[in-house]
């Protein structure tokens, strides 16, 4: 990398302001993913990285697409090595898959809503109407020690490509996946923002039951 002259590279980064850069795509030496830490400590995969000038370079935040592929930058960091001729930044980005990991399902997402029961009261139970979105369930880990004869529940994860508490999803919503089993949410959910401002939102679940809500 260092021999090549970085006005004589090849490859384009094209960001959301149709600036083209003139930079140098490169792969992960591992492979996959590169772990990368970003200023405020958060630990992000980042499947793209590139090398360029760095007057060049693009802000942390700002949305690119290189080679087709549209990122978002998560780390941009300048590089000196042996002379000033061969300075370079190296920059880090997060396709929207290396932020919410593979979104491999369906689940319909019910939010709660008020309403009175029997006794007068003013509950918060499952909405009628739901909301369709594309989403990963994972299992956590079982919460109860294990006793002969005890039933365990298991805590599994979803994670959705949404910001769930926009739609007043809490610990009194539900959701129902693909194959009609019905999840009970175990605490409101958290929402993330990723670098380029989207939220993605995840979850701790429980099953209830099958069947529609």
């Amino acid at each position: 990398m260092a021999t090549i002259p970085l006005a004589l590279l090849p490859d384009r980064a094209v960001t959301a302001s149709s600036v083209t850069i003139r930079c140098n795509v490169q792969p992960n030496p591992t492979g996959g993913p590169k772990q990368v830490t970003t200023a405020t400590g958060d630990k992000v995969q980042c499947s793209v990285q590139f090398v360029c000038r760095p007057e060049a370079a693009p802000t942390v935040g700002e949305s690119l697409t290189v080679k087709g592929t549209t990122c978002a930058v998560v780390k941009a960091s300048e590089q000196d090595s042996v002379g000033p001729w061969l300075r370079h930044t190296i920059v880090y980005c997060a396709t929207r898959t290396d932020i919410t990991g593979p979104l491999d399902t369906t689940v319909t997402v019910y939010p709660s809503e008020t309403s009175t029961d029997a006794y007068g009261s003013v509950v918060r139970v499952p909405s009628a109407t739901g909301t369709s979105m594309a989403a990963r369930l994972e299992p956590v880990t079982s919460s109860e020690s294990h006793t002969d004869g005890q039933r365990r529940d298991q805590t599994w994860r979803l994670v959705v490509d949404d910001d769930l508490l926009a739609i007043d999803v809490d610990a009194y919503a539900q959701v129902v996946d693909a194959d009609g089993i019905v999840w009970a949410l175990v605490g409101d959910p958290l929402v993330h923002t990723d670098a380029t401002g989207e939220k993605w939102s995840e979850v701790k679940v429980r099953r209830t039951g099958d069947g529609a809500a």
